[in-house]
C-alpha cells in the first residue's frame, strides 16, 4: 500500500487493491505458495467479469511488487489469461426517476444530482468539489488517476456553488465527504430506478443526443 501511494495512486485505488489482496489472503495465507490454478479458481468465483478483471489486476500488481522487492521470483497470475469483459451498455437514469429524485432530495443532495446528471461527475469527484474550483460556469474536477479536467456546470449548480461558504461543498467529519456516502445519499433519493453512476450515463447520453458530437 505504501508503494501504491508512493506511485501516486488515488486513495480509492489503494483501498481497492488492498481489499482485493486481503480477501484473497484469507484463504491463501502464504503468498509464495499460491499457484496459477488457485488464482484462476478465485477469479472464476467472482460475481462479474468486471470484478474479476479488477481482482486479477490487484493480484498481478501485488506479485509484481513482490518480485521487484526480491520477495519471490514467481508471479502466478502470468499463466492466468486475461479476463474478457463484455462491451458495456449505456444505462442512463430514466428522466422521471431523475426528476423525482430532485424533488425528493434536500438542497445538498440536489446539488449532487445536478453535478452527476448534468456534468457527468463520479461519486469521488462530487465528494471532492471545493468552492475554489469554480471558474465562471466551469468546474475544475480531479478524476481517476489524478487527472484534472474542466467541466461545464449548469446555471443552477453554479448559483448553488457561489452561494456556499468557502470550503468543501460536501464536508465530512474531517475533510470532504466519503465517496461511498455520496453514492448512498444519491441512491436513497433515486430509489430502485437509478444509481449515482446511471446519472453519469444520463449526462453522456443526453449530451450526445443534443450534439451528435461523439468527441465532445
Amino acid at each position: 500500500l505504501v508503494d501504491l501511494r508512493a506511485r501516486k495512486q488515488s486513495e480509492g485505488t489503494v483501498r481497492l487493491r488492498g481489499s482485493h489482496v486481503r480477501r484473497f489472503s484469507r484463504t491463501h495465507p502464504d503468498p509464495w505458495q499460491v499457484t496459477s490454478g488457485q488464482v484462476a479458481e478465485w477469479l472464476a468465483g467472482c460475481r462479474s467479469p468486471e470484478y474479476a478483471k479488477s481482482v486479477r489486476s490487484s493480484l498481478s500488481g501485488y506479485f509484481i511488487w513482490a518480485i521487484r522487492n526480491d520477495l519471490t521470483t514467481y508471479d502466478p497470475t502470468v499463466k492466468v489469461g486475461t479476463v474478457k469483459v463484455p462491451r458495456p451498455q449505456a444505462r442512463p437514469c430514466p428522466e422521471p426517476v431523475y426528476k423525482a429524485g430532485l424533488l425528493r432530495a434536500d438542497p445538498q443532495v440536489q446539488l449532487m444530482l445536478l453535478l452527476m446528471a448534468q456534468s457527468g461527475l463520479r461519486c469521488m469527484e462530487v465528494a471532492h468539489v471545493h468552492t475554489r474550483d469554480l471558474d465562471g460556469d466551469r468546474l475544475l474536477v480531479t478524476g481517476k488517476g489524478g487527472h484534472a479536467r474542466w467541466v461545464a456546470v449548469s446555471p443552477d449548480a453554479v448559483a448553488r456553488l457561489r452561494q456556499a461558504e468557502p470550503g468543501w461543498m460536501f464536508p465530512g467529519r474531517a475533510g470532504p465527504m466519503k465517496p461511498a456516502t455520496v453514492g448512498k445519499k444519491v441512491a436513497r433519493v433515486l430509489g430502485d430506478g437509478g444509481t449515482a453512476h446511471t446519472l453519469r450515463h444520463r449526462c453522456g447520453t443526453t449530451a450526445y443526443a443534443g450534439t451528435s458530437d461523439l468527441v465532445a
